[in-house]
């Protein structure tokens, strides 16, 4: 049996400059489309790995860090659902 793995690490972004999460899901989408057109062909990932830091971080600020590091968090995973739901039937 041949399979192949999608390995993504340190999904976190610089709060100064975000990439939005369909930018990156339309990135993937155009490696995607070459694994047919590559010689030879590239298998179709089978499963994910995701691993390594999946947000950014927040300062020190106690009134903000909360905020900050939930709406990171979410922002993470807004992304794994979406690559779930693209690439992987969820």
């Amino acid at each position: 049996m041949r399979f192949s793995i999608l390995h993504i690490s340190d999904l976190h972004r610089d709060i100064k400059d975000e990439i939005p999460n369909k930018w990156l899901l339309d990135s993937l989408s155009r490696d995607f489309e070459q694994f047919d057109v590559q010689d030879p062909k590239i298998l179709k990932p089978s499963i994910c790995i995701v691993s390594g830091d999946l947000v950014y971080g927040a300062s020190v600020d106690p009134e903000n860090a909360d905020v900050e590091l939930k709406r990171q968090y979410l922002q993470a995973e807004e992304f794994l659902a979406g690559l779930a739901d693209r690439f992987f039937s969820g």
